[in-house]
């Protein structure tokens, strides 16, 4: 498996959260964060 850089595995990382149910991906602060029901 080929190393995957920084904002590779972030991209990753949201993708496979977002395939939960209720989640949404929101920018507080220009930040990235992924909440489930309004939470994080």
């Amino acid at each position: 498996m080929p190393k995957l850089s920084v904002k590779q595995a972030e991209q990753r990382l949201i993708r496979f959260a977002l395939a939960y149910p209720e989640t949404v991906l929101e920018h507080p602060g220009g930040h990235d964060a992924v909440k489930v029901k309004g939470k994080m």
